[in-house]
C-alpha cells in the first residue's frame, strides 16, 4: 500500500482548523515572519486537505487586547485568503489578551464542529465520522488583558482535550513547554521559539507540519529535530586556556637557635709585601 493511500485511509473526512494568534506590540520584531507563518499555516492545510479528500472548515482569530475573528467556520474552498490579509491582521498593537481570547476560540471551535456533524444527512450521521479538530495558540508573551484567570485556560485546554480538540502551543519569550503544561497542553505539543526572523519563520513551519499530520491521523509530537530548529541555543562555554604555573621555590629556613656549631671566619690578616701609606 503506497504512503498516500494509507494517509487517506486514516485520514478524517472533515477538518476544523484553528489559529490563535498574539498581534499584540511585543510581536513587531517578528510580524512579517508571524504573517508569512499564518499564511503558510493556512494554505498547506487547505492543499492537504485537497490532496486526502477532506473538507475542512478554517477560524482564525487575531488578538491584541481586542480579539478579532477573521475567519470564522469558513470552507476551506471559500477562503480566498493572501499573504496581504494576513499582514494586515498580524499588524503588531496593543496590549495581551490572552486568557480570554483562546478560551473563547477553543468554545467556537469545538460548538461549530459539534452543529456541524449534527446537521450531516442521516445516512451519513450515522456512520458516526470522525472530525479531527485541530487548534494552535501562539504568543510571545503573558496575558495582561483578561478576565479569566490561567487557571480558567487550562480548565479550558483540558476540556477541549477531552472533547477530541488536538490543541498546540507555540511560545517565544518563555519556556513554552512550562508554561504550555500550566495552561492545559500537552508538553509534546509545546514548542518554544526564539523570536528572531529565523526562528519564528521555523516554529510556524513546524506547527503547520504536525497540524496538518495531526489531520491526517498521523504523528503529531513535536520531535527533537523541531525543537532545535525554532531554538537559538546558547554557545558551549569556551575552554580558557590555562597559563602553566612556576614551580614555588622553597626557601630553607636555618635555625640559629639550636646547638649546632658553626665554623668561625679566617680573620683577614696584612700580606708582609704590601706597603700601606
Amino acid at each position: 500500500m503506497s504512503t498516500k493511500t494509507s494517509q487517506q485511509a486514516s485520514a478524517s473526512p472533515f477538518i476544523f482548523a484553528g489559529f490563535t494568534g498574539d498581534r499584540s506590540g511585543s510581536m513587531q520584531g517578528i510580524y512579517n515572519e508571524s504573517a508569512q507563518g499564518l499564511y503558510e499555516w493556512a494554505t498547506e492545510l487547505i492543499e492537504s486537505a485537497n490532496q486526502n479528500n477532506q473538507q475542512g472548515r478554517m477560524f482564525i482569530t487575531c488578538f491584541d487586547n481586542k480579539a478579532e475573528k477573521r475567519l470564522d467556520n469558513v470552507d476551506f474552498n471559500k477562503t480566498n485568503l493572501t499573504y496581504e490579509n494576513c499582514k494586515e491582521w498580524m499588524k503588531p498593537r496593543g496590549s495581551t489578551r490572552l486568557y480570554d481570547t483562546a478560551i473563547e476560540d477553543l468554545e467556537n471551535i469545538v460548538q461549530k464542529a459539534e452543529e456541524f456533524k449534527k446537521n450531516l444527512p442521516r445516512n451519513i450521521r450515522d456512520l458516526n465520522p470522525e472530525l479531527s479538530i485541530v487548534w494552535a495558540c501562539c504568543t510571545d508573551g503573558f496575558d495582561n488583558s483578561s478576565m479569566n484567570t490561567s487557571e480558567d485556560l487550562k480548565n479550558k485546554v483540558l476540556w477541549a482535550r477531552e472533547k477530541g480538540v488536538k490543541c498546540f502551543f507555540l511560545a517565544a519569550n518563555q519556556d513554552a513547554v512550562t508554561t504550555g503544561e500550566s495552561y492545559g497542553f500537552s508538553p509534546d505539543q509545546s514548542l518554544t521559539y526564539t523570536a528572531s526572523a529565523q526562528y519564528a519563520e521555523m516554529a510556524f513551519r513546524n506547527v503547520s507540519t504536525n497540524m496538518r499530520q495531526a489531520s491526517c491521523g498521523e504523528s503529531y509530537t513535536f520531535t527533537q529535530l523541531q525543537r532545535d530548529s525554532s531554538l537559538r541555543t546558547p554557545p558551549p562555554p569556551q575552554n580558557t586556556p590555562t597559563i602553566p604555573q612556576a614551580p614555588k621555590r622553597i626557601a630553607r629556613r636555618v635555625n640559629f637557635t639550636n646547638n649546632t656549631s658553626y665554623p668561625r671566619p679566617t680573620p683577614l690578616t696584612r700580606s708582609p709585601n704590601v706597603v700601606f701609606e
